[in-house]
């Protein structure tokens, strides 16, 4: 059995946001900031790019676990009803005149 690791978050990632959830290994940025930012923000961004501890966090985490599992049964419930709901017979019915095609209303 894998061991879950807990998600990640990090200070300054990006220069418009206090901070935000990692979404890929932290090196991949800074190496793209090293690489593609001015010389001249370089240092600062390094500097204040910092990771959140888990533990101050932990709260949050576990609000946003809840969160995506409500969600993603709210998706599952989405999708069950759209694969029975014939939306095509629906705009047959509402649009009779509709010049529709399957990809443009300008054939």
């Amino acid at each position: 059995m894998s061991k879950h690791t807990p998600p990640r978050a990090y200070f300054h990632v990006h220069h418009e946001q206090m901070w935000e959830w990692a979404t890929e290994p932290m090196e991949n940025r800074i190496e793209y900031i090293k690489k593609e930012k001015p010389t001249s923000e370089i240092d600062t961004r390094l500097r204040l790019l910092k990771e959140i501890p888990y533990e101050r966090i932990k709260s949050l985490v576990d609000t946003k676990g809840q969160y995506d599992a409500v969600q993603r049964t709210a998706w599952e419930q989405y999708e069950a009803v759209q694969r029975t709901f014939d939306m095509e017979a629906l705009h047959r019915e509402l649009c009779p005149d509709c010049p529709w095609d399957g990809r443009t209303i300008f054939p």
